[in-house]
C-alpha cells in the first residue's frame, strides 16, 4: 500500500515462488497507477487505511497469498509464463476482494461493486485500481472474484488466516456463515421467508461476521499476549453490544455484566418512575 503523502505514480513487483512450476519464480508487476488523493485531518480515515495496510501486509508476511497463487495455478502448468502471471494475478484479487468482502461483514456483491468503485483506498488494496481508472468491479466480476475459490479451499485459506492470527475456530463458521448468507440472498423466494424476515436474518449474519476480526483480536491480547484489554474495547456480548461493565462492590461479586435500571419508588412502596441507562449509568444512579 503506497503512503498517501507521496506524490506521483507507483507500482509495485512482487517475486512468489511456486512450487508447482519446478519452484520457478513468477514475477507479479502491478500495471502503473497514481498515488492515493491524500486525506488529512480524518481520524476514522487514518484509523481505516492503517487497518488495510496491516492486513495488506499480513496477507504477504502469512504467505496466504502464495497459498492462494498455488490453487490458483492448479491445472495450469502448461500454461505460458504470461498466462500463469494473469492467472496468478487473478487468485489475489480473488483472494483480497473475499478478505475485504469479509472485513466489511459479509456485504452483498452489487453494495461491494459500489464501494470498489467510489473508493480509491479498497480498490487499491483488492489490486482492481490502475492508471487508467478503477477496473473488473462490475457485481458479475465481484461475484466472480468471490465464488473463484471452491469452498474447501476457501476453508483451506481462512484456515491460515484464523491460526496465524489465533484463533482457527472460527475458520469453519464464517466461510459457512457468509455463503450461506449468499444462498439465501440468491433463493430466499424459494423458501417459507418473507423479505423482511430474510433482511433481518441476513443483516444477523452479518452483524456476526463483521465482529469476528474484532473477536480474534480480542481474544489474541488476553490468551496469546497475556495483556489486559481496555473496558472500552471489550466485547462482552456478541448478541447484545450495548452491554457494559458494572461495578457494583458486592462481596464476593465485585463486577457484573449488563445494563443498568434506575427504578424510583415512593415511601409507599409503589414504583413512580424509571430509567434503563443504555449507555454507562452515571455514578449518582448507582445504589448500594
Amino acid at each position: 500500500m503506497l503512503d498517501p503523502a507521496e506524490k506521483g505514480f507507483y507500482n509495485c513487483v512482487s517475486y512468489i515462488t511456486a512450487p508447482l512450476f519446478n519452484e520457478n519464480n513468477i514475477a507479479l508487476q502491478s500495471l502503473l497507477r497514481p498515488a492515493l488523493t491524500p486525506v488529512p485531518r480524518c481520524k476514522d480515515y487514518a484509523v481505516f487505511e492503517q487497518t488495510l495496510r496491516n492486513i495488506d501486509q499480513y496477507l504477504i508476511d502469512s504467505e496466504l497469498e502464495s497459498q492462494a497463487i498455488d490453487m490458483a495455478l492448479a491445472g495450469w502448468e502448461e500454461a505460458n509464463a504470461r498466462q500463469q502471471q494473469r492467472r496468478a494475478q487473478y487468485g489475489i484479487r480473488a483472494l483480497r476482494v473475499e478478505v475485504l468482502r469479509f472485513l466489511l461483514g459479509g456485504i452483498s456483491f452489487r453494495r461491494l461493486s459500489v464501494l470498489l468503485g467510489s473508493s480509491e483506498l479498497l480498490a487499491d488494496f483488492c489490486r482492481v485500481r490502475q492508471l487508467d481508472g478503477i477496473r473488473n468491479i462490475s457485481k458479475s466480476n465481484v461475484e466472480r472474484y468471490s465464488k473463484f475459490f471452491t469452498e474447501e479451499q476457501m476453508r483451506e485459506l481462512h484456515k491460515t488466516l484464523c491460526e496465524v492470527a489465533g484463533n482457527a475456530d472460527l475458520a469453519g463458521w464464517a466461510v459457512h456463515a457468509l455463503r450461506h448468507r449468499d444462498l439465501l440472498e440468491q433463493l430466499w423466494e424459494q423458501t417459507d421467508y418473507s423479505a423482511k424476515q430474510v433482511e433481518r436474518i441476513m443483516a444477523r449474519i452479518e452483524a456476526m461476521a463483521a465482529q469476528i476480526p474484532a473477536v480474534i483480536g480480542q481474544a489474541h491480547e488476553r490468551l496469546i499476549g497475556e495483556r489486559k484489554v481496555p473496558n472500552a474495547r471489550k466485547i462482552l456480548s456478541v448478541h447484545e453490544p450495548q452491554v457494559h461493565v458494572i461495578v457494583r462492590g458486592k462481596a464476593g461479586k465485585q463486577v457484573e455484566f449488563g445494563n443498568t435500571l434506575l427504578l424510583c419508588e415512593s415511601a409507599e412502596g409503589l414504583l413512580v418512575d424509571w430509567k434503563l441507562y443504555r449507555e454507562k449509568a452515571p455514578p449518582a444512579s448507582m445504589g448500594k
